[in-house]
């Protein structure tokens, strides 16, 4: 919970200020609104009711290319697991294929374009590679997740090694990484390591602005335990809560420390905080027949990947989470995909995100039209573009899930959003 900013503060607020502005022309008619907002400890909070100011609107897209993983077509290598999908600035795609250790290369027109990273260690390869990111010109970074550092590929092969380097709070080694996003000219990472303090190790995760030469600028995110809470498991959920935070970065880096509240924190490229919004959200609470699909996932991610039997043993969590994930546009806009609010009645239609402007204002729901929208597929939106993935993931990080990974034809499918904004 966020406690300068939380959920009971941001919803009676909301009601009492409302979003009353001068009005305009946004979008494909969609009204302009200057939400209110108040500063708290020089920190512009931006308050949103639950509805935004202007209506639903669909977002046709219409199918580019699309490629079906089996032995008859032998147009794209043999793929093992997608975790990341990606678009650099100059609107090429890429694909980090973890099991097979290699980051495929895409154009949203032309579609498959080959292999632009391999195994290995000479040029235009890397060992252990767990995340991948883009700047707009073109370069392509990757994460290693051990030793903790970001190699950056340029367009013609050659790379670069930047180890990761914690020191704000104390000096931490060992460094693990998982997760990357590019911040202007630096990165944003999130990962583990250890240190020492007061005589005694401690593990701690984070979520740090590191500049281009991979020293740490700013900490958005630090939880630490002693090495001692570990063995009995007393430290597991402090560290595991910058796990579940999710971030993006665009013009803005963007951050949810605590996914069951809808408040989001912005950042500029230094890490420094610039304001915080969010809109009144109602938690729902899970099904029973929710709860028995939660338990079958945690069954399927035991047998994929090596967790304690005591996940598959917990109790699945009584209430949803309110944000499931971002999409930072370059045009500053932020689409956030939420769970389906208490209040709401109807039919859930999911790929139907709330759009804010830079400004922190709940302008429009969208909601994404296709063919393959809602048929348990995992979908990565990429400025005007949608990645679709189907039998080809493990839940990654930062991607928008519409049902669960099931047994079916493996593909993955480009689309085009017609008039996105």
């Amino acid at each position: 919970m966020m406690s300068d900013f939380p959920v009971h503060v941001l919803v009676a607020a909301a009601i009492v200020f409302g979003c009353s502005a001068p009005r305009g022309v946004y979008g494909q008619g969609v009204p302009h609104c200057v939400a209110e907002t108040r500063m708290v400890d020089g920190i512009p909070h931006v308050l949103n009711p639950s509805t935004p100011i202007g209506a639903t609107r669909i977002i046709p897209m219409e199918s580019v290319w699309s490629y079906e993983l089996t032995e008859t077509d032998d147009r794209l290598p043999p793929i093992g697991t997608i975790s990341r999908v990606v678009m650099s600035g100059d609107s090429l795609i890429y694909m980090l294929d973890t099991q097979g250790g290699q980051v495929l290369e895409f154009s949203p027109i032309q579609g498959y374009l080959g292999v632009l990273i391999r195994p290995g260690e000479g040029p235009g390869e890397i060992n252990g590679a767990i995340d991948v990111a883009c700047t707009l010109t073109g370069d392509v970074s990757v994460a290693r997740r051990q030793p903790g550092e970001i190699v950056v590929f340029g367009r013609r092969g050659q790379k670069k090694k930047t180890q990761v380097k914690l020191t704000q709070d104390g000096i931490l080694g060992f460094v693990t990484l998982d997760r990357i996003e590019r911040s202007g000219t630096g990165f944003l990472v999130r990962g583990s390591a250890m240190r020492v303090k007061g005589g005694a190790q401690e593990v701690c995760s984070f979520l740090s602005v590191l500049g281009k030469d991979g020293v740490e600028r700013g900490n958005l995110l630090r939880k630490c335990t002693a090495m001692a809470n570990l063995v009995t498991g007393k430290g597991i959920k402090e560290i595991g809560d910058v796990s579940l935070a999710k971030f993006a970065c665009g013009k803005w880096i963007y951050l949810v420390e605590d996914p069951n509240d809808y408040v989001v924190k912005v950042f500029d490229a230094e890490g420094r905080m610039q304001r915080i919004f969010g809109r009144e959200f109602q938690r729902r609470r899970y099904s029973d027949a929710e709860r028995e699909e939660i338990r079958a996932v945690y069954a399927k991610m035991l047998k994929k990947v090596p967790l304690a039997r005591s996940i598959l043993d917990s109790e699945p969590p009584t209430l949803a989470p309110a944000i499931v994930s971002l999409v930072a546009r370059r045009n500053g806009r932020l689409w956030v995909l939420p769970e389906r609010d208490a209040g709401s009645s109807g039919a859930y239609t999911p790929f139907t995100y709330d759009v804010f402007d830079e400004d922190g204002c709940y302008r429009e729901r969208i909601q994404l039209e296709g063919d393959e929208v809602g048929s348990g597929n995992i979908a990565y939106v990429l400025e005007n573009y949608v990645v679709m993935l189907r039998g080809l993931v493990n839940l990654p990080a930062g991607a928008t899930v519409s049902a669960d990974e099931q047994d079916v034809p493996r593909r993955i499918s480009c689309y085009r959003m017609i008039q996105p904004n």
